[in-house]
């Protein structure tokens, strides 16, 4: 997958923004009451109309939009989609769209990541946000990134409808400067993810150079004050242990690509070297969907 950015928008986005938001939302028609959809699509056209005072986030892909997000600050006044004044305390995510060709590469969850890191960067104790069980796949989403249901947060814009609230604390994260110092200077896990079969027909020597290098890009990892790893390292002593014949045969398979989905989960960060590789391309999007952070260049790792 081309790299995706993530940015502020700017005015010349927000046809764009509309456009992919819509697109994204567009599913929920089949499953609301007619009048209710069309409520609701006036209340995001509306809402997208003049976001002030709200931070607009946006996810760019080869030039284009491919997903979007508000961010509110706290402390203010806001309504409801059927117009009832509720003050956030808070900031609040609200509007999270990615565009339906886009899905399933983790842009969601960077969005997210990104709009938690701008919270607690602001020194909120927690950040909320709405959402509904019918965007069940957001939902769990959040769950995994640790938004917990929060009733008293809920509201019914019509009966028998509940706007669920949802919020995540920052306090634990560290959302003192101290604390936030403290985090920066931290060694992180990074998870060295490049390529290991692709573009080497499986010759032995290729591959060799290819585990090579993320062995060196491990070593600059570690020389900027953090502990690399590969999977490869994990994978492959296993893979002989368990009598694999070649690579990709059964043996192989059951345990190489597992071991690195398995070991993305336990990283603080992703960072993807070399070339085409559908394998590292997925460990990018599974950091992503875990709220990971996720380089493309040595330069961006802190230090």
């Amino acid at each position: 997958m081309t790299e995706v950015v993530l940015r502020e928008a700017k005015p010349a986005d927000r046809d764009a923004i509309l456009e992919v938001t819509l697109a994204a939302y567009q599913q929920y028609a089949a499953v609301m009451p007619p009048v209710h959809w069309q409520l609701y699509r006036q209340d995001i056209v509306a809402t997208l109309a003049d976001v002030t005072p709200a931070l607009q986030i946006v996810a760019e892909q080869n030039g284009a939009v491919v997903g979007a997000a508000l961010l509110y600050p706290g402390d203010m006044e806001a309504s409801t989609p059927n117009g009832a004044p509720v003050t956030l305390a808070s900031p609040e995510l609200r509007l999270l769209a990615v565009a339906p060709a886009a899905r399933g590469h983790g842009i969601g969850a960077a969005i997210v990541a990104d709009c938690i890191a701008r919270a607690r960067a602001s020194g909120a104790a927690e950040l909320t946000l709405h959402t509904t069980d019918m965007m069940s796949v957001a939902l769990r989403m959040y769950e995994r990134m640790g938004f917990v249901h929060a009733p008293e947060l809920d509201f019914h814009p019509a009966p028998g409808v509940t706007v669920k609230g949802y919020r995540l604390s920052l306090v634990a994260m560290g959302s003192s400067a101290a604390a936030t110092e403290a985090d920066a200077s931290r060694p992180l896990m990074i998870l060295i993810a490049g390529p290991y079969r692709s573009g080497t027909n499986d010759d032995p020597e290729l591959i060799a150079a290819n585990v090579e290098a993320m062995n060196e890009m491990a070593l600059r990892v570690f020389r900027a004050g953090h502990l690399p790893v590969l999977g490869e390292w994990f994978a492959l002593p296993l893979i002989e242990t368990a009598g694999s014949r070649r690579i990709g045969d059964e043996t192989f398979n059951e345990i190489f690509h597992p071991v690195a989905r398995r070991l993305v989960a336990h990283c603080d960060a992703c960072l993807r070297i070399g070339g085409a590789s559908k394998g590292a391309d997925e460990m990018v999007a599974l950091a992503r969907d875990h709220g990971k952070m996720v380089f493309t260049r040595f330069e961006d790792i802190p230090r």
